[in-house]
């Protein structure tokens, strides 16, 4: 009666660690996997470090998360703050196409004909929607576009904040086209 009872605990232990087991092993990542500490939220506007990767010479949002990015988006880019170079616009494919896009209204800069702000070790441009500088960062100031007029940037100009807005007071103001071309 004694061996019988032992038997009997003896084989629920068993199948409780073969339950545990199978538990445990289920609660290991797949190899291709994430790091748990990597969390990536559609609705969280900044990508941590390990959101990225670097292919070909160029920066990358890893795949995996690209559908959390476009969700619910018909854009071919997407503006995400990165860890290295502030607001950025990214293209479906994963690849960091502008860098250091300007803020407004506490969101990047949006396109207008095309381009977008950049603003890089305080000098501004524009860039076009593959990245290349278009007007390369040579303005102390630019403000963003104005409908039928184009783009306002100044030289000698300097930024002036209260602590929530931001604008540019003095300098020289000239006006670029919607190309990006100087407007006599």
């Amino acid at each position: 009666m004694g061996l019988m009872k032992h038997s009997s605990s003896l084989h629920w232990i068993v199948g409780l660690l073969g339950v545990l087991s199978c538990l445990t092993a289920s609660a290991w990542p797949p190899p291709n996997a994430p790091p748990a500490a990597c969390v990536v939220d559609g609705e969280t506007w900044s990508l941590p470090p390990c959101a990225m990767e670097t292919r070909h010479g160029h920066a990358y949002v890893a795949a995996r998360y690209l559908p959390k990015l476009f969700s619910g988006s018909r854009e071919h880019l997407v503006a995400r703050i990165l860890p290295d170079s502030g607001w950025s616009y990214i293209d479906r494919s994963g690849k960091v196409v502008v860098r250091h896009v300007a803020t407004m209204d506490n969101d990047a800069s949006a396109f207008h004909h095309g381009l977008v702000r950049v603003n890089q070790d305080g000098k501004w441009g524009l860039a076009d929607e593959e990245g290349r500088l278009v007007v390369p960062p040579s303005y102390d100031g630019i403000l963003d576009y104005q409908p039928g007029l184009g783009w306002r940037v100044c030289t000698g100009c300097r930024s002036k904040t209260d602590g929530e807005h931001s604008w540019f007071e003095g300098g020289d103001w000239i006006t670029l086209d919607r190309r990006g071309r100087k407007i006599r």
